[in-house]
C-alpha cells in the first residue's frame, strides 16, 4: 500500500510540475521573452563568423539601382498577395470591399512579424469580422496554404534543376522534409484516436479547410500566386547578383530552395537567423567561391526590411490611425 501511495504521490507531483511548466510558457510575457531570446541566440550563432570588415565590404557592393528594383518588386509582390487575399475573402463570403484586403494584409504582416512561423498572421482578419472569428481564421489558413503550396512547387522544381544541371544533392532539405512529413502523418493518426474534445474539433475542421481551399483556388488565383512568388524569387536573385553572384538562373534556384527550407524551420521571429542560415546553405552549395555567410547576411537584411518590416509598420500605422479615429468619434 505504501508503494502504491508513493507511486500516486509521484504521479501527482509530476502532473503538478507539468501543469506549472505549461502555465509558465502560456504566459504571454514569458512567451514573448522566450521568442525574442530564441531569435537573438539563433541570429548570433548563424552570423558569428561575420566581422565588421565583412559588413563594410557588403556595404560597398550596394547599388541604388538594384535596391530600387528590389523595392519595386516587393511592392508588386504585395499587390499580388492582396489580389489573392481579396479572392479568398470573397470565396468564404467575408467583406472584401474598398481597402479591407490591403488593410488586413498589412495588419497581418505586423502580427506575423511578432510571432515565430508568422502564427499571429492567422488573426489578421478577426478585427474586421469579430462575429465570424472562425471563418476569418479559416480564410487566412486558405490564403497561407495556397502561398505555401506555391513555395513547395517552386522548391521541387528548383531541386530538380539543381540536381540535373549543377549535380549537387540536397540532403538537408530532403531530410527535414521527410521528418516533417513523417511527423504530420503520425500526428494525423494520433488525432484520429485522441479523446480530447479540443483536438477533435481541430481535426474535424480539416475537411472544411480543404473544401475552402478548393473553392478559393481557380485559374486566377494560381496565376496571381505564381506572380507573387516570382516577384520574391526575382527580387532575391537580383540582390544575390548585386553581391557578386551573376548567374541569374542559379540565383533563382538558390532563392527557391532557401525559401522552401524556411517553411520547415518556423522557429524564430520574422525568420531572423533562419533566413541567413537557409541562404547560406545554398550559396555555399552552389557558389562556394563566394562569401556565403556575408552575402546571406546582406540579402536577408534587405529582404527583411523591404518585405516584412515596412509592411508591418504600415499595418501598425493603419491600426493606430483607426484607433485614434474611434477615440475621437467616442
Amino acid at each position: 500500500m505504501a508503494e502504491i501511495n508513493n507511486s500516486m504521490n509521484t504521479g501527482q507531483h509530476l502532473h503538478l510540475i507539468t501543469a506549472a511548466i505549461v502555465a509558465f510558457f502560456r504566459n504571454k510575457t514569458v512567451s514573448i521573452i522566450a521568442r525574442i531570446l530564441l531569435t537573438v541566440v539563433f541570429f548570433i550563432v548563424v552570423n558569428k563568423s561575420i566581422s565588421a570588415g565583412d559588413i563594410a565590404k557588403l556595404a560597398g557592393r550596394i547599388n541604388p539601382l538594384y535596391l530600387t528594383i528590389a523595392f519595386l518588386l516587393s511592392i508588386l509582390g504585395l499587390y499580388f498577395q492582396v489580389a489573392r487575399w481579396k479572392i479568398v475573402l470573397k470565396s468564404v463570403n467575408l467583406p472584401y470591399d474598398k481597402m479591407i484586403p490591403l488593410k488586413t494584409m498589412l495588419w497581418g504582416n505586423f502580427l506575423g512579424f511578432m510571432t515565430p512561423g508568422r502564427v499571429g498572421e492567422l488573426f489578421r482578419n478577426t478585427g474586421e469580422n469579430p462575429q465570424r472569428k472562425s471563418d476569418s481564421v479559416l480564410s487566412v489558413i486558405i490564403d497561407r496554404l495556397i502561398a505555401i503550396l506555391m513555395v513547395l512547387i517552386c522548391g521541387c522544381a528548383a531541386m530538380t534543376i539543381q540536381g540535373l544541371v549543377y549535380g549537387e544533392k540536397l540532403f538537408i532539405l530532403q531530410s527535414v522534409a521527410l521528418i516533417v512529413s513523417g511527423a504530420a502523418v503520425l500526428a494525423l493518426l494520433f488525432f484520429r484516436k485522441v479523446h480530447n474534445n479540443a483536438l477533435k474539433k481541430k481535426f474535424d475542421r480539416v475537411p472544411i479547410v480543404l473544401q475552402g481551399l478548393k473553392n478559393a483556388t481557380d485559374f486566377r488565383v494560381i496565376l496571381i500566386s505564381i506572380a507573387a512568388h516570382a516577384c520574391l524569387l526575382f527580387q532575391t536573385a537580383l540582390l544575390l547578383s548585386m553581391f557578386g553572384l551573376h548567374d541569374m538562373i542559379k540565383n533563382m534556384v538558390i532563392a527557391a530552395l532557401a525559401f522552401t527550407q524556411m517553411i520547415f524551420l518556423p522557429f524564430s521571429i520574422a525568420n531572423v537567423g533562419i533566413r541567413e542560415y537557409s541562404f547560406g546553405v545554398y550559396i555555399q552549395m552552389l557558389s562556394p567561391e563566394n562569401d556565403a555567410a556575408g552575402i546571406a547576411f546582406g540579402i536577408s537584411g534587405i529582404i527583411l526590411f523591404f518585405n516584412i518590416i515596412l509592411p508591418a509598420l504600415g499595418g501598425l500605422a493603419w491600426f493606430m490611425l483607426d484607433l485614434r479615429k474611434k477615440r475621437n468619434y467616442e
